[in-house]
């Protein structure tokens, strides 16, 4: 489409569908990246209620209002019509049409569709609470994928519901060699969906956003003021090939970090840039590695703390940091149980001779619900560790061989929560080859650990086994009592 059709059409589909839908609906265009000299759709936004019995207008009856000689439905929430491009309304009504398994529309013979004539308007339902929020977030073409690109190695995850932000513990937790089964949900916080908020926090222009970009640049001058740019993680993502690859697929992408913040670099010169660009035209010069992982090393570093630092500038300013506070908690008391019962399980092979996951897991259940750990250092102070699951064991820092551990078998079941299983492993950080700090972790005294599991793990497995006997003979008695 021209952009003289495309905006006639914007403004008849906006009073059409503003006519047929109730009052209370909001409805919106998103706005198209600046300069765009051709158009392949119109994108409409439409809110609804979450607490409406129907949330979703019927489709055809939609169709049929805007004009639209046919349609096809992506989801529950999203559609896409096909209207007439001079912007009369289509004579018949409209036919609702399927996308084939090639994604090729089902169209029949005697109607196929003149890109012509007509105009593809694509139409989305947004919840109304989050409505302003997706008229930020999805307008400008790439705009949110590039501040997505930008907040994301700073602990950050900007999507169509808000921004988000990840505990790091979360992402150490994803890059352990083992499976921990932490869920996203449990590492991360909701700050905010109020966009104005949201750029505020960002350093953004709101009123700067709100007159509109009438150009490339401007947009791009008004995202290169995000206080969340960070070379340390722009050179890093220039470093790696993946990444590279991927964004050359995207121009706007070139356009913004390979060029537009290149050029814009702080105290860049221009021999700076002259260089800079050279790596990104991959010059044959060889690069040292030992150098190269050294440079990576430090800005990883200087990423982490960075990010450590926003983290805490985000939960006071969205007044987050009781929630912040309680799932960092939760998530490396949850992590260290995990990683711990893992380790757990590998001396159980050994000193059971089994491999039956389901006979190990049965053990590893008993162990964590009815073994205290105690830990003592060389001082022989000796901490019960139940007090604070979380508190870093005695010898952390002093080495392996200056911490004590004695486990014990208790009869009153240890709630969940409160598993003692994860005092036994310690935390060390760690630098791999391409400079990413790493959360590792072993297991204190493993010998003595070793030794204990191999005189009690069979207590523990009848323990268990009696244990959940008792709670279904209970279950059955209160069953035969509610019948009788």
């Amino acid at each position: 489409m021209t952009p003289e059709v495309y905006h006639h059409l914007k403004v008849i589909c906006t009073n059409r569908l503003r006519s047929c839908l109730p009052d209370c609906t909001k409805v919106a265009t998103l706005t198209e990246a600046p300069e765009k000299s051709d158009y392949g759709d119109v994108d409409f936004i439409i809110s609804y209620l979450t607490k409406s019995a129907s949330s979703a207008p019927d489709w055809s009856d939609l169709a049929n209002a805007i004009g639209a000689a046919g349609f096809i439905l992506h989801g529950p929430k999203t559609a896409s019509f096909a209207v007439p491009q001079d912007g009369s309304m289509h004579p018949e009504r409209a036919v609702r049409y399927h996308l084939q398994s090639d994604g090729s529309q089902d169209l029949p013979r005697s109607i196929q569709l003149s890109e012509k004539l007509y105009a593809q308007i694509d139409l989305e339902l947004v919840e109304d609470e989050l409505f302003d929020w997706h008229t930020f977030y999805a307008s400008y073409g790439d705009m949110s994928s590039l501040l997505g690109h930008i907040v994301r190695n700073l602990g950050f995850t900007c999507s169509d519901r808000g921004l988000w932000l990840r505990l790091q513990e979360l992402d150490d937790c994803k890059r352990q060699p083992i499976p921990l089964n932490i869920a996203d949900k449990d590492g991360t916080i909701f700050p905010s969906h109020d966009r104005t908020q949201v750029m505020r926090f960002l350093a953004l222009d709101a009123e700067v956003y709100e007159k509109g970009f009438a150009t490339q640049q401007e947009l791009f001058e008004w995202l290169g003021k995000c206080r969340l740019i960070s070379w340390e993680a722009i050179d890093i993502r220039r470093d790696n090939a993946d990444e590279r690859r991927r964004e050359g697929k995207r121009g706007v992408f070139t356009a913004f970090l390979n060029e537009w913040l290149l050029a814009n670099r702080p105290s860049a010169t221009t021999s700076d840039n002259v260089a800079n660009n050279s790596k990104d035209k991959h010059s044959p010069e060889p690069k040292n590695p030992k150098t190269t992982s050294m440079k990576d090393a430090k800005a990883r570093t200087e990423l982490r703390a960075r990010r450590s630092e926003l983290a805490q500038e985000a939960v006071t300013f969205f007044a987050k940091r009781e929630e912040y506070a309680c799932k960092q908690v939760a998530i490396v008391r949850d992590a260290r149980n995990a990683i711990a019962a893992s380790i757990l399980k590998d001396i159980l092979k050994q000193v059971t001779g089994k491999n039956d996951n389901k006979k190990l897991n049965e053990i590893i259940r008993a162990f964590k619900k009815f073994v205290h750990v105690h830990i003592s250092s060389a001082q022989n102070t000796e901490k019960k560790v139940r007090a604070d699951p979380l508190a870093v064991p005695a010898g952390e820092d002093e080495g392996e061989e200056n911490t004590r551990v004695m486990l014990q078998i208790v009869e009153e079941r240890i709630p969940e929560i409160e598993s003692e299983v994860g005092s036994l492993v310690r935390e060390r950080q760690a630098t791999d080859e391409k400079g990413r700090v790493e959360t590792q972790y072993e297991l204190l005294d493993r010998d003595a650990v070793t030794s204990w599991l191999a005189q009690h793990w069979e207590e523990l497995k009848a323990l268990e086994r009696q244990k959940r006997r008792t709670a279904t003979d209970i279950d059955e008695q209160t069953r035969q009592l509610s019948l009788g």
